[in-house]
Parts: C-alpha cells; sequence; structure tokens
C-alpha cells in the first residue's frame, strides 16, 4: 500500500538519498512506505533509472547524478572489483567524479525538507545537510559502519581465507584490515571532501563522517544498522550512543506483491517441473563481464549429478549459443526483475552476491543458498 493511512499534523518531509544500484534503493522504498504510513512525505533521491519505481509508490522523485553503469569510469569498477591491485584505484576514481556531480545536485535535491536520511553510498553529503542546517540520521542495509567494537564487512572480499581463523585473532586481523583501508579510502577520497568543507566553510576533517573518529561519531548522529539480528549483531558503538541495530526493512509479502502479476511464461515453466535453482548476482553485475558468469553457471549445471533447471537472472542479452540452447531445450529460463518473495519460495536453492536484501529475503523463504560475492559490499556479508 502507498497511500497515507494515518494523517498527523506533526507531519514531516522526509528525504532518503539512495544513492547505488536496486540493492540500495529498494529498501528506502520500503522505509518510504513505513513513513508515508505515519502521515509523513516521503522523498527519494536516485538515479533517473528508479524514478517510475519510486513514484509508482505515490513519492516525490528528485535526480542525483549516479551513472555507474553508463560509465567508464563506472564500468572499470565493477570489472576490477575483486582485484586487490586494481580495485581500490577504479573505486576511487568513479567515486570522485560522482562525488563532485551529487555535490552540484545538491541544490536542487536538498530544497523544502525538514530530515534527511543518509545511506552507507551518500555520507559525503553531510555537509550539504549541515550548511543548510538540516537533521540527518544514517542507514546501513548491510554491514558496513566501523566502530571502535566492530570491522565493517565492506573491506573483506579479498581476505576471505581468514574466516577459518579462531575469531580473536580474525577479529584482530579484520581490524588492520579496516584500518589500512580506511587509510586507503582517506588518501583516496578525503581530498575531495576536504575541498568541500572548505568551500563551504566547514572544518576540515580526518576521516568520513560514518568512520571510526568521523563525524556521526563526533555529533551523535542517529545510525541504524538495518540488519536482523538472527544473522549477525552489531556491537554498541560506546562513542555513539545513538547508533543501534533494528530489523531490515521488509514489507509483509502481501504489501509487497500489491501489484505484481507474475510473468505467465515464468509461471507456466515453474509448474511444468521440479524447483529450479536460482542464479543471480544482483543488478550490478549485469554491467560487468556478464557471459564469463554465464559460461560459470552452464557449467555448474552440466556437472550437476541430478538433471537440474535453472533460473538466470539479470542476463537477458547475453546472445551466447550455449545459452540459447540450454534456454530453448526449457532447461534454462531467463528471468528479469521479479520480487524475490514470489520467486524465492518457489526456487530448490538460491546461488547469489550476498547482498544484504538478497541475504534476508533468501532468510525469509527459508531456502538453502550458495553465496558467491564479487563487488565491494559483498565480501562474504554475513
Amino acid at each position: 500500500m502507498s497511500g497515507i493511512t494515518e494523517p498527523s499534523p506533526f507531519a514531516k518531509k522526509i528525504l532518503f538519498m539512495a544513492i547505488g544500484s536496486m540493492g540500495d534503493v529498494l529498501p528506502f522504498i520500503n522505509l518510504g512506505v513505513g513513513f508515508s504510513r505515519r502521515g509523513h512525505n516521503v522523498i527519494i533521491a536516485a538515479n533517473l533509472r528508479f524514478k517510475k519505481l519510486i513514484e509508482a509508490r505515490g513519492f516525490e522523485f528528485r535526480e542525483i547524478t549516479d551513472e555507474w553503469e553508463n560509465t567508464d569510469a563506472g564500468r572499470r569498477m565493477v570489472k576490477h572489483s575483486g582485484s586487490i591491485i586494481l580495485g581500490p584505484p577504479a573505486m576511487f576514481n568513479f567515486l570522485n567524479q560522482g562525488i563532485q556531480k551529487a555535490y552540484k545536485d545538491a541544490e536542487n535535491v536538498l530544497v523544502n525538507v525538514d530530515f534527511v536520511i543518509l545511506g552507507t553510498g551518500s555520507t559525503y553529503m553531510y555537509p550539504e545537510c549541515l550548511v543548510r542546517k538540516i537533521p540527518v540520521a544514517f542507514i546501513c542495509f548491510y554491514p558496513y559502519a566501523s566502530s571502535k567494537n566492530y570491522a565493517g564487512a565492506v573491506y573483506g572480499q579479498p581476505f576471505n581465507a581468514l574466516q577459518w581463523l579462531p575469531f580473536g585473532i580474525g577479529a584482530k586481523i579484520w581490524k588492520t584490515i579496516d584500518s589500512i583501508a580506511v587509510y586507503c579510502g582517506s588518501v583516496g577520497l578525503l581530498p575531495i571532501y576536504n575541498k568541500r568543507l572548505k568551500e563551504l566553510s566547514l572544518e576540515r576533517a580526518n576521516t568520513f563522517p560514518s568512520l571510526p573518529g568521523g563525524a556521526f561519531e563526533i555529533d551523535k548522529v542517529p545510525v541504524l544498522h538495518t540488519l536482523n539480528k538472527n544473522l549477525i549483531q552489531i556491537p554498541p558503538n560506546p562513542n555513539n550512543p545513538l547508533e543501534v541495530q533494528i530489523d531490515y526493512p521488509y514489507l509483509n509479502i502481501k504489501d509487497e506483491l500489491e501489484n505484481f502479476k507474475p510473468p505467465k511464461d515464468l509461471v507456466k515453466w515453474l509448474d511444468e517441473g521440479n524447483k529450479p535453482i536460482y542464479f543471480g548476482y544482483g543488478s550490478m553485475h549485469s554491467f560487468s563481464d556478464v557471459e564469463s558468469r554465464v559460461r560459470i553457471w552452464l557449467d555448474v549445471m552440466d556437472k550437476l549429478s541430478i538433471k537440474h533447471r535453472a533460473l538466470f537472472s539479470g542476463v537477458g542479452s547475453v546472445r551466447m549459443p550455449e545459452l540459447r540452447k540450454a534456454v530453448s531445450s526449457g532447461r534454462i529460463f531467463l528471468v528479469g526483475h521479479v520480487p524475490h518473495s514470489w520467486l524465492f519460495p518457489r526456487v530448490y536453492c538460491v546461488v547469489h552476491h550476498g547482498g544484504a536484501g538478497t541475504t534476508h529475503n533468501v532468510a525469509r523463504a527459508g531456502v538453502p543458498s550458495v553465496v558467491v560475492p564479487h563487488f565491494a559490499d559483498q565480501p562474504c556479508t554475513f
């Protein structure tokens, strides 16, 4: 349901800064439904490609530049995300460009709002809110924000082999890795951030707002970790009493599927055989080397001892003869964007990228899963 059901004399204009991929935008839409039901006016700032999705819920849309899939810098970032050598420079190059563009957008986005909720991809917009005297909260949809007692998972992809170590030793190593990553981030991105602080006549920062010792701790900004405690528990941050953990922002399944009509060909295919295996690495993988991943998926299917069927998500543009043959035989079905809450209960197993939204939906559906991380916020997420 998208309409306001509880008119409030205290209604506020709440702006969600939803910079990122589909997995970053959808939970903000879910949160928007909750705020809307409590009488607030919801505004979501995101890339233009999400305009229809946002407005379909009755929310105001404001455009913010976030063109990772249409720029060379963005494509390089995705392509080299798994490389400890090539990944950081590619990411810093893209983010530097994106941050500067977003600062230009602030003038049109941060207008006539009462409260701003920043996501993990928009913490650098905090100074823009400060100078406009707009109250702010920060929300993490995956284990990202580090503190004195917790090393965020965003930097962990190249170090998955450390998982077998005893927890105490592993925690010390992760904290060291976290410190190194913070330093690299400071070298790569902090100059452009401090340049903007100077332009806004604000004090120079030693680190980014969401990191240990950053502005969110200093200013006691509310920080919300939206992660189910049955999957992971975030310890309290002694330096910020307003940093708390809440559940992931689901809609109930009935509301989520309110206007959804499953494709007839998909329903027919599902009904014609055993439950399939789902392969999908999220929206971002569609802009990287998709063919190589499809080859791996097909190879996996060929090696299974049982003749399973499979759903391949987000690869409809691939024109490989092997894939077309598998599709025409009925063993593979190419699926586009379908709500996980509808699809996952109908599959045998989910092979996915470890994004927070997908991970929570797999758990909610109660199906087995195999996680294959390949991007910055999917290091071995849970």
